[in-house]
C-alpha cells in the first residue's frame, strides 16, 4: 500500500458531538488492515485533518463503531480506537495500542505499544500509557504519570502526579498513587491505599505458606496494610489470620517454623514502615 495514497476520507454521514462539533463518518478508500476493506465505513472524524494539517489516521491506524476522534488527536501505526471511545485534545495513539468501551483519551497523553483502554477508564493531562499496560474499569490516569510494562490499572483507581507503575504492578479497589511514588514488579494495591512517595510501600517475597509476594502500602488513614495475592490484612489482623491458616498447612514443622518466621518479620517490618509514616 502507498503510504502516500489517501487511505480514508470523511462520508456523507454526520453528527454533532456533545460540545456540538460537526463530525463525519470515516470511509475507507482502500483495504487498510484485515479487518477494514475499501467501502467500509468507521467511526467518526472533526475533519479529515487536525487544524495544522496533519492526517487524523496514518499508517493501518482505524476509528471503528462509534469511536469519535476529536480536536488535533491522531491515530497512527496500526493504532484502533472503537466502541464508544472519545479521543481528543492532542492525545496520540500509535502502534498496536487500543482504546475501547467507553474510554475517554485526551489533553497531550501519548498511548502506543499494545497497550489497551478499555471500560470507563479516562486518561487525561500529559500520562503515558504503552508496552503491554492496561487500564481498565473506571480508573482515572493524570498529571505525567507513566504506566508501562505489563502493568494493570483499573476498578476506581487514581494514578497521577509524577509516579509510575511499571513491571507486573497491579492497581486496583480504590487506590490512589501519586507524587513521585514507584510501583513496580509484582506489587498490588489494592482497597484504600494511597501511596504519595517512594517510602510509602514495599515489595517482599516470595515468603510465606503460600510462597506470595507481600505488598506493604499505606492506607489513607496511615495504617500499613499487607497484600499477600489471595487474601489482605492490616498489621492487626495479619498475625491471627496467619494463626488460623496454619492449621491446614502442609509439609513438615520446620517449613512451618520457617513461615512462622516470615510472617513474624514481616509484621515487623510494617510496624517499621507505620511508624516512619507517622512520625
Amino acid at each position: 500500500m502507498n503510504s502516500q495514497q489517501p487511505t480514508y476520507e470523511l462520508s456523507e454521514y454526520s453528527r454533532r458531538a456533545a460540545n456540538g462539533v460537526l463530525l463525519h463518518r470515516v470511509r475507507a478508500l482502500t483495504s487498510i488492515r484485515s479487518s477494514v476493506r475499501a467501502g467500509d465505513l468507521g467511526g467518526w472524524l472533526e475533519g479529515a485533518t487536525t487544524p495544522d494539517g496533519r492526517p487524523r489516521l496514518s499508517g493501518e491506524a482505524w476509528v471503528a463503531d462509534n469511536a469519535m476522534l476529536l480536536g488535533d488527536a491522531v491515530l497512527t501505526g496500526r493504532a484502533l480506537i472503537a466502541d464508544e471511545a472519545i479521543v481528543s485534545g492532542r492525545a496520540e495513539i500509535g502502534e498496536r495500542a487500543v482504546v475501547s468501551g467507553a474510554s475517554a483519551v485526551g489533553d497531550d497523553v501519548q498511548i502506543s505499544g499494545d497497550a489497551r483502554i478499555r471500560d470507563q477508564a479516562h486518561i487525561g493531562e500529559w500520562a503515558t500509557v504503552h508496552g503491554t499496560a492496561t487500564v481498565e474499569g473506571r480508573a482515572r490516569i493524570s498529571g505525567s504519570c507513566q504506566i508501562c510494562g505489563d502493568a494493570t490499572v483499573g476498578d476506581d483507581a487514581r494514578v497521577g502526579g509524577a509516579c509510575w507503575v511499571r513491571g507486573d504492578a497491579r492497581v486496583g479497589g480504590f487506590a490512589a498513587v501519586g507524587g513521585d511514588a514507584r510501583i513496580a514488579g509484582d506489587a498490588r494495591l489494592f482497597a484504600d491505599a494511597e501511596v504519595l512517595e517512594e517510602d510509602q510501600m514495599a515489595v517482599v517475597g516470595p515468603i510465606g505458606s503460600e510462597n506470595v509476594v507481600a505488598t506493604l502500602y499505606r492506607t489513607r488513614s496511615g495504617r500499613c496494610w499487607v497484600d499477600l495475592e489471595c487474601w489482605r490484612a492490616d498489621l492487626d489482623s495479619l498475625w491471627p489470620e496467619v494463626e488460623k491458616r496454619r492449621l491446614v498447612w502442609h509439609r513438615g514443622p520446620q517449613k512451618h517454623e520457617m513461615w512462622l518466621q516470615q510472617y513474624r518479620a514481616l509484621i515487623a517490618f510494617g510496624s517499621a514502615l507505620q511508624s516512619g509514616w507517622s512520625a
